[in-house]
């Protein structure tokens, strides 16, 4: 299944790009069985550090439940010192 990403998806994928770099792209999106986005979001470096559920971390900021500060640190927890 391939479909175009949400704005809210397209936010946390910017996040992601803006504190791993610009390797990681909508080329490199995935889509679940339940139509949810999601990406292996890599370092700068280049090697896989963490998995992005775009759809979820998108409806848990639109729910209340995390804040975009909840996803950098999230990003800095999975990825170390490869996360600005």
């Amino acid at each position: 299944m391939n479909r175009p990403l949400t704005s809210a998806e397209l936010e946390i994928l910017q996040i992601a790009r803006d504190h791993l770099g610009s390797q990681n792209t909508e080329r490199d999106v995935i889509f679940t069985d339940d139509g949810g986005a999601a990406i292996f979001a890599k370092s700068k470096n280049g090697s896989p550090c963490i998995m992005l559920h775009l759809t979820n971390l998108a409806e848990f900021i639109r729910d209340g439940q995390m804040t975009r500060a909840d996803v950098v640190q999230d990003i800095k927890d999975g990825c170390g010192e490869g996360a600005a």
